[in-house]
């Protein structure tokens, strides 16, 4: 069963047509990582269990919304 990411104040107003989770969540085929801006980057197994979140700090979009996804970086 899924969990809620984040409940609670933003930051930004979003796009009047669009909402908060419009990013497009990643995998790396164990984990998924989704992008709320201002609210967070979160981390979830793939039976919704949250296993971690930061904040990257208040990000301003002048009432525009999301415009990026998270990406995944594989590092040697």
């Amino acid at each position: 069963m899924g969990s809620t990411a984040y409940d609670g104040p933003v930051y930004d107003n979003r796009h009047k047509k669009n909402t908060y989770a419009s990013a497009t969540p990643v995998t790396d085929g164990v984990n998924v990582y989704v992008s709320f801006e201002s609210q967070g980057i979160y981390a979830f197994d793939f039976n919704g269990k949250p296993l971690w979140k930061s904040r990257a700090g208040n990000i301003k979009s002048e009432g525009l919304g999301a415009g990026t996804s998270p990406v995944l970086l594989k590092t040697f």
